[in-house]
């Protein structure tokens, strides 16, 4: 989902940046890229088998209403079908989903959270553009374990601008303790 609350510094992704208080699925940007999406699911040629892995990568994936993901997983599994056991993964920033999102998202069947940490630093957070800081961070994985996703990884960064060895480390070591 090429969309974004904002552009991070490190990133060179080609994404469309939606505004820092963007909340889900508020953008009509949005809601065009999900209707040709879906279009242009439609005109695949279908598949022999069905999908096993079904992965929602970013941009911010996040900031789709859950009415948005159902759209897009029932056009696929219309299209291609979708195995019971798939892997549904999702790609979701700190601070960008609810305890009631992240339920819709895991009742249509996403089974993994990849969670856009990149460090534990508020300040490397904050010179890197992100929009959350280390206790959004913690809100979102307490979110994880209370919806009880299955699968969940977090995702960091080494080498960003101004980080030392030792954030790297006690980034590492906050994140074993954490998850």
């Amino acid at each position: 989902m090429p969309f974004c609350r904002r552009r991070c510094y490190y990133c060179d992704f080609p994404v469309s940046v939606v505004g820092d208080n963007a909340t889900q699925g508020t953008s009509s940007m949005i809601d065009q890229y999900v209707e040709v999406l879906c279009q242009e699911i439609n005109i695949t040629p279908p598949t022999t088998s069905s999908l096993d892995t079904v992965f929602f990568g970013g941009g911010t994936p996040s900031l789709l209403a859950v009415e948005q993901l159902a759209k897009i997983l029932d056009t696929l599994d219309r299209r291609f079908g979708i195995a019971a056991d798939a892997e549904i993964s999702m790609e979701m920033d700190p601070g960008t989903f609810t305890k009631d999102q992240l339920r819709g998202y895991r009742d249509l069947g996403v089974n993994r959270v990849s969670l856009g940490v990149q460090a534990f630093q508020d300040k490397l957070l904050s010179n890197c553009g992100r929009t959350h800081d280390s206790k959004d961070i913690v809100t979102a994985i307490e979110l994880i374990h209370q919806v009880e996703v299955p699968e969940f990884s977090l995702d960091l960064i080494s080498g960003l601008p101004d980080q030392t060895l030792e954030q790297w480390q006690e980034s590492l070591e906050i994140t074993v303790k954490i998850a």
